[in-house]
């Protein structure tokens, strides 16, 4: 929890130090997501690693959700912000688990064209999709269609995730899902 000057007393305060969760506004007013929230009228962001400070990063994790807490009489400046920090580690191998067609891969991407998590981070360069692209042509298609990414015809999927401004894009390149597929049915 990051909190402005007005409560700097609560940090020696043996009754929330002993727990080590609160910290100075100030030490986070070099992070992107503060950038973020100074510029704009978000109350609370998903970010990915290039949002967070290098030691967030490395003492967190690589991934948060932070949301600004405003003083009650005054909206305008912070009290301070409550960061939520997990391991990209883990969303990376859950994007990967049930990934059975080789050169597939799946990703994250949020609005500023922030690849946030991948399954393969090579084969995510490869087939790297805008976010206004995936809001122009994807958005409203319920299943996979087919384009040519990386030269190569590939299915295309993808799925908004309520709440951020993430999408999950999930790329198949159509030789490989044929090749497999048409092993499975000569078994």
């Amino acid at each position: 929890i990051y909190l402005s000057e007005e409560f700097e007393a609560l940090y020696n305060d043996p009754t929330f130090s002993n727990y080590e969760i609160l910290e100075p506004l100030k030490n986070a007013t070099s992070s992107y997501w503060h950038g973020i929230f100074s510029s704009t009228a978000k109350k609370y962001l998903v970010c990915p690693s290039l949002y967070l400070s290098p030691s967030e990063c490395k003492n967190y994790g690589e991934l948060a959700i932070i949301r600004e807490v405003n003083f009650m009489d005054n909206v305008t400046s912070p009290a301070g912000y409550v960061a939520v920090y997990f391991s990209k580690s883990n969303i990376d191998f859950i994007l990967g688990k049930d990934l059975s067609i080789s050169d597939s891969s799946t990703y994250l991407i949020n609005e500023r064209d922030s690849i946030v998590s991948t399954s393969n981070s090579s084969l995510s360069g490869k087939y790297i999709l805008s976010y206004k692209t995936v809001q122009d042509k994807l958005k409203n298609v319920n299943h996979f269609t087919t384009m040519t990414l990386g030269g190569e015809i590939a299915y295309v999927g993808c799925k908004e995730i309520p709440n951020t401004d993430w999408y999950m894009i999930s790329v198949i390149p159509t030789n490989n899902a044929t090749v497999q597929t048409r092993d499975i049915v000569y078994q």
